[in-house]
Parts: C-alpha cells; sequence; structure tokens
C-alpha cells in the first residue's frame, strides 16, 4: 500500500536507518572501470556542449543526454551510437532531467516558461504533455509549499505508474501517479534547523528495480528508499580521504545490491554494499583527459555494466565498462 499523505516519513526514521555503520574500507578489485568510449554527435560543428543528465533506458537499451546549453536530448543505442536528437526551443528549454517509461515514452524535467516542468513526450519527441503535480482536496495545507516548488530531477518506477520527483524549494520526494496526482511524499527537511535546511542540497532522485536512490550532498550519503517510500538504509562516510565521500551527487543499483556512487568534489565513482555501509573500492579520478573526471555532474549505470558519466567540461559523456549490470525490473 502507498502511504497516505497525512503521514510523513519522521525525520528521526531517516537517520536511525539500518546500515549506519561504516565498516573499514575495503579498496581493492571489486570495482575496476575501464574507459571504453566517448559519446558524442558524429557532427564536428554540433557537438554536445553541456551534457548535466543522462539516463540508461533498462528497457530499450538507449541512453538519453540532456545538452542544457543547445537545448536538446542526444539519443544513442546499446552500443554508444548517435541515433537522432529532439530538439527544444518551442517545447522545452534546458532539459534537467529525463525518465522512460515502458513504452517509449519520455518524461522529460526542462525549463518551460522560465521554471522547471514536467513533461510528457512521445518516443519521438512529439505530441508534448504537461504534467502538472495536483494535491488531494483534502491536503489544502500544502498548496502553498507546492506552489514554492523548484523541481531537480525525476525518475519512474520500473512499471511507469509512479513519477518521483525531486524539489529543492521544499527538501521533498514527491511520488505521484502518472497524471501527476500525488500520492505521498518524503520529507528531507523535518527536523532541520533553518541553518541546516538552507546549506541542504538535492541533487538526482534515481530509481533501480524496487529501490530509489537519493543522494544528499552535504551529509555525505546516498539514502534508499522502497518504491512506497520507506526507508531502507543508506551508504556513505562523510570526508575526503581514500572511500569516504565529499560530495555524492547520482547514485545507482547494480544486480548484486550495490551502490554506485557519483562524487562530484572527489571526481570519481565509488562502489558500497549497504549491508555494513561497507565501501568496495573506487575507481577514475580528476583528470583533463578521456578516461578521467572533471567535476562530473551525471551517472546512469544500464543493462550492460556500463556506467554513463556526464560533465560540462568538454561537454563529455563518457562509457566505462568493468561494473556489474544494473538492477532491472523484475
Amino acid at each position: 500500500m502507498i502511504r497516505q499523505l497525512a503521514r510523513r516519513v519522521p525525520f528521526a526514521a531517516l537517520v536511525t536507518m539500518a546500515g549506519l555503520a561504516c565498516s573499514a574500507p575495503a579498496i581493492g578489485d571489486e570495482l575496476s572501470l575501464r574507459f571504453e568510449r566517448q559519446l558524442q554527435i558524429p557532427i564536428s560543428t554540433d557537438p554536445l556542449l553541456q551534457p548535466l543528465t543522462v539516463h540508461a533506458d533498462l528497457h530499450a537499451g538507449e541512453v538519453f543526454v540532456g545538452d542544457r546549453r543547445v537545448p536538446r536530448i542526444a539519443i544513442f543505442d546499446s552500443r554508444g551510437v548517435f541515433r537522432f536528437a529532439i530538439r527544444g526551443g518551442a517545447l522545452f528549454n534546458s532539459p534537467i532531467d529525463i525518465a522512460t517509461w515502458p513504452d517509449g515514452h519520455i518524461l522529460l524535467l526542462a525549463y518551460v516558461e522560465k521554471r522547471p516542468a514536467l513533461v510528457r513526450l512521445d518516443f519521438d519527441g512529439q505530441d508534448p504533455e504537461l504534467i502538472e503535480l495536483k494535491l488531494p482536496e483534502e491536503i489544502e495545507q500544502l498548496d502553498k509549499q507546492l506552489n514554492n516548488a523548484w523541481l531537480v530531477s525525476v525518475a519512474l518506477s520500473p512499471e511507469g505508474d509512479r513519477i518521483y520527483v525531486l524539489d529543492e524549494g521544499n527538501l521533498a520526494l514527491w511520488i505521484s501517479d502518472p497524471s501527476g496526482q500525488i500520492i505521498g511524499w518524503i520529507d528531507f527537511g523535518e527536523g532541520l534547523d533553518e541553518q541546516e535546511a538552507q546549506e541542504m542540497f538535492l541533487t538526482r532522485v534515481d530509481v533501480y528495480r524496487d529501490t530509489i536512490l537519493v543522494p544528499l550532498p552535504t551529509e555525505g550519503s546516498v539514502r534508499l528508499y522502497d518504491l512506497d517510500g520507506r526507508p531502507r538504509g543508506r551508504v556513505g562516510r562523510k570526508g575526503g580521504t581514500s572511500c569516504e565521500t565529499a560530495f555524492p551527487v547520482a547514485a545507482a543499483l547494480d544486480a548484486q545490491g550495490r551502490v554506485l556512487m557519483l562524487d562530484r568534489q572527489r571526481m570519481l565513482v565509488m562502489l558500497w554494499r549497504i549491508d555494513g555501509n561497507r565501501c568496495l573500492g573506487e575507481a577514475s579520478g580528476i583528470g583533463r583527459n578521456l578516461g578521467r573526471l572533471y567535476f562530473p555532474a551525471d551517472l546512469a549505470l544500464d543493462a550492460r555494466g556500463r556506467v554513463l558519466v556526464g560533465q560540462g567540461f568538454k561537454g563529455r559523456v563518457q562509457a566505462f565498462s568493468g561494473a556489474e549490470p544494473a538492477a532491472l525490473p523484475q
């Protein structure tokens, strides 16, 4: 059963989830990523400029890249070969995040008339339909909060029957049906004082199989929830040295139930076991050459075990092999 709106997830429950104790790091060979290729548009005069969002469609095997500068969505096949682009302009500006339904429809979070909004597109980028988040009539006290929403990321459940929208304006994750009707939410700000709330950042929400992943950069962790929004644990240990998390901004779940985490400040990918909050290794690292990262923005894991990382520097989306495949829908 989906949680009722009146039953928020208590903040105390969030900070007492299983797995808070940190084991000693075990940096070894459990994460050995190899640079495979750079995803590029094969037109030298029209390269990717600011690919800050990357989505791996686990249903069709395609990779969707949101280029904020142009704006457009670039679509690549399972090998990383460019297929076509959906141009913005009249439809949308500055794509922020992308998700895909099992039937091929696209859920886009992008700027529409100067504010982030949800747009449903068909697989060719046509027939745009705005999706407006709506509250039940009996929960009128949240109308003001919803009006102040500032949406930063979106994801879909594997079946496509729920939309997960990360709202930095309210420090919340809204859970809605495909029409935008809100059926539950998680309040990340509950229990924080004013200064703590002002210092909190929200970056990405991703869903793999039956798990929601939400990085909290200032906390140095990735929080995990089931599809109803119930806490499942967290991984990460705040710090700036080996196997510590400085500023995690994106995450994925592999087929073994382990968390891949992208750390923007340390500029690398980390692998964590949820049980015991154990770091298993880290890979890549800072650099300007291919195979290295420079202030990365987003990460996705595909069904082949490729790790896809997007960054603004040199308009790069890099594919790395060597990881376990993504946790696929059951």
